[in-house]
């Protein structure tokens, strides 16, 4: 296949040779005939091929030098796309690992929070509800610290209102002191629901930024917070 490329572009290249030499010839022989009639004799051939390199020259550099700087705006175009791809996928990046981990933090957070609320419920020993709410005060300075200038609205909104709900559970089994009321036991349980319907909307978010992260080929860690 190259050699049949090879031969049809050498069968061109001398096509265009034999075009110009006829074109040259036909050209000799109009200015031989048009200086004829005129009576200005034979002209001078070696300053009129002077005179046609010249200004073959400068159209040869012309052409040079417009090829250069397209070339050169090409690759600069290409540069500043590059660029700009990499400026998005980094802000994606840190988009998809900021909802990734508050999803994963939420997510132990809820857990703790239901296991907080059931220990009060049904009497369980003072170690295991004291050890519900150490976990829980941690996960909650965990998602405080997730929420950062630029972090996705989402996110943001997610992690404050989860960190809020172990907030004030956690204010209400001091408050409670015993056992708990029905009353602290409706408002704790609305507290973990609220705050669920947020983390649901965050997984949500997460999924469809994972998936944007897949399709523009950018890794993502599987760091979780232990």
């Amino acid at each position: 296949m190259e050699t049949k490329n090879f031969g049809m572009k050498a069968v061109e290249a001398l096509c265009w040779v034999f075009f110009g030499a006829c074109v040259l010839g036909i050209s000799r022989w109009l200015i031989l005939y048009a200086l004829g009639a005129l009576g200005w004799g034979t002209p001078d051939w070696a300053a009129w091929v002077q005179a046609v390199g010249s200004i073959a020259a400068i159209v040869g550099a012309f052409l040079i030098s417009h090829q250069q700087h397209m070339k050169a705006q090409a690759a600069e175009k290409a540069r500043q796309k590059a660029e700009q791809k990499k400026a998005e996928d980094t802000e994606l990046h840190a988009r998809t690992l900021a909802a990734k981990n508050v999803v994963q933090v939420g997510s132990h957070a809820m857990e703790m929070l239901r296991g907080l609320v059931d220990s009060r419920q049904v009497d369980k020993p003072a170690w295991e509800t004291e050890k519900y709410e150490a976990r829980a005060d941690q996960l909650r300075s965990i998602l405080d610290a997730c929420v950062a200038p630029g972090t996705d609205h989402v996110t943001a909104v997610a992690a404050l209102a989860i960190s809020h709900a172990i907030t004030m559970i956690l204010a209400d089994m001091k408050n409670v002191g015993g056992a708990m009321t029905q009353e602290i036991t409706m408002r704790c349980d609305q507290r973990v629901e609220d705050a669920h319907a947020f983390l649901c909307r965050l997984i949500n978010l997460s999924a469809m930024l994972i998936a944007k992260c897949k399709a523009r080929g950018i890794p993502l860690e599987s760091d979780e917070f232990e």
